[in-house]
């Protein structure tokens, strides 16, 4: 993760060590946001975060599942 600028990674890291721990049985649980379950929230902040990133470094985003 050293590409990453330190912002990023400062918010990165510790959500790595959360997903990394999370057992799959825990994914259909809800969260605060009632729109989403863990496995939602997780899909959200997968397709978004190398958006936002590529955004931040004026890139174009990536294509839809490739990052």
């Amino acid at each position: 993760m050293s590409d990453l600028p330190e912002t990023v990674r400062t918010a990165a890291v510790p959500f790595r060590d959360v997903v990394r721990g999370l057992p799959a049985e825990r994914l259909d649980d809800p969260t605060p946001c009632a729109e989403y379950d863990v496995r939602g929230l997780l899909n959200h902040l997968l397709y978004w975060a190398p958006r936002l990133l590529a955004a931040a470094r004026r890139e174009p985003a990536p294509p839809q599942g490739r990052w």
